[in-house]
């Protein structure tokens, strides 16, 4: 969840968008009931169970309606206690020290000390479905898990691309660093933004480092273990450089939009949904805010990969969001049940309907009818190798506010690639220190 605080801002709107949409068009299933098995312990109590989850999640519809469907078979109350994103963090620190009040709660082990606040988990059935990225993200430095995941579907991350403006332009989706320059190059030639860039939102930044970061494990399957340890660091690994490089050098030719550094993520989702940009780099989110700015969206925007300098793009994905059980919960065995609930197959199916993504479970399927990029994602994900997100796969928290910072001299010009890369190696060791990280 290392990547949650920058995306489910987005995210959550995504959601929402998607499956107020798909609420229009045809009236949704009734969430199917809880199993036997997996209300037994709690059906017979009566009881309230205090879920504890940043308000950007809180209004998530797949969520409610399990809430809902829970609460009337069961008769036991799941109690959603929202708390603003940006205070989410302090909040749940301070309850969960008060030793009550929090039964479930959602959020990264590196926020907490795992093993004084969270219960430990056993549940093969639910690991059994998931593949190795999914289980290897909810899973602690220890080897143990402490978290059920959330059955949303998790975010990759690339370029998403008008379709007409690359038909018209005679371009096809580039497969090289090199490639994308020059197509950056032809689309600027026509009088069209290239690259949409909204550096006001700084958050938006990061999502090219989520696509260029991953790039490392195919020059070293170990990098997250080494870069955890410390025993690599951020400049041990030339393809980052190669990528910011790029990037000064696409912002320095003109290929980014003149507001580059003030516009925000809404406008460059809408120049890139109507034609007036050719491409976003952003997380697979960004299909739900691209369809909302136009619904034409659906079919006339792609995906790709952020090509790699040499050889097939390695492609990111997130890790499960984390869901853990208070230590100190009076309901553990309760709690364990709608967690199970949560993360049923009906369930899962009802997340990925609504907002498309890339599956936790391998029993969860992407219809028929999800937009073009999203299907454009699952080709990806078949063609090009994959893994857990770096940020996901690495214990030490990522340095997000000084990397925002140096992404945005980097694009003013005031610093180099080289630079950016040297800020990313310092702060992150920074972090390592400051989180008592081993090797740091």
């Amino acid at each position: 969840m290392h990547v949650t605080a920058l995306r489910r801002r987005a995210a959550a709107a995504v959601l929402t968008v998607l499956t107020t949409a798909a609420c229009a068009a045809e009236p949704s299933a009734a969430p199917s009931p809880p199993t036997a098995g997996a209300s037994t312990a709690a059906s017979r109590q009566n009881l309230t169970l205090a879920y504890i989850l940043p308000t950007s999640w809180a209004n998530v519809g797949p969520l409610k309606q399990a809430v809902a469907a829970y609460q009337e078979s069961t008769g036991v109350e799941v109690e959603l206690q929202a708390v603003p994103d940006d205070q989410y963090n302090t909040v749940v620190l301070a309850r969960l020290a008060g030793g009550s009040g929090v039964d479930i709660f959602a959020g990264a082990y590196n926020v907490f000390d795992v093993a004084s606040s969270m219960v430990p988990i056993d549940d093969p059935g639910i690991i059994a479905r998931m593949d190795a990225s999914g289980v290897a993200s909810i899973t602690y430095t220890d080897g143990k898990i402490y978290s059920y995941p959330s059955p949303a579907p998790r975010a990759t991350f690339g370029v998403f691309y008008n379709k007409k403006v690359f038909a018209d332009a005679g371009l096809k989706p580039p497969t090289s660093l090199a490639g994308m320059t020059a197509t950056l190059q032809t689309i600027a030639g026509r009088g069209i933004v290239p690259l949409s860039v909204s550096g006001k939102d700084g958050w938006t930044l990061l999502q090219h480092r989520n696509a260029v970061n991953v790039q490392i494990i195919s020059q070293d399957r170990d990098a997250a273990r080494r870069l955890t340890t410390n025993t690599a660091t951020w400049t041990d690994f030339p393809v980052l450089r190669q990528h910011y490089d790029a990037l000064a050098g696409w912002a320095e030719r003109g290929y980014l939009n003149k507001d580059a550094l003030t516009a925000t993520y809404e406008q460059a989702v809408d120049a890139v949904a109507n034609g007036r940009a050719a491409m976003l780099i952003n997380g697979s989110w960004a299909i739900g805010d691209l369809i909302k700015a136009n619904p034409a969206a659906a079919d006339g925007i792609g995906f790709f990969p952020l090509p790699a300098p040499d050889g097939p793009a390695m492609l990111g994905i997130s890790g499960a969001d984390q869901l853990h059980i208070s230590a100190r919960s009076a309901h553990i065995d309760a709690a364990k049940a709608f967690l199970r609930y949560l993360n049923e197959p009906a369930r899962a199916q009802a997340w990925m309907d609504a907002s498309p993504g890339v599956p936790l479970y391998r029993d969860t399927t992407m219809n028929a009818d999800a937009p073009a990029a999203m299907r454009d994602i699952e080709t990806a994900l078949t063609d090009h190798p994959s893994t857990l997100a770096l940020d996901d796969a690495i214990s030490v928290p990522a340095p997000q506010d000084e990397m925002i910072a140096a992404y945005q001299q980097l694009l003013a010009g005031r610093i180099t690639g080289k630079a950016l890369l040297e800020k990313q190696a310092q702060a992150f060791i920074r972090n390592g220190k400051r989180a008592k990280a081993a090797g740091f």
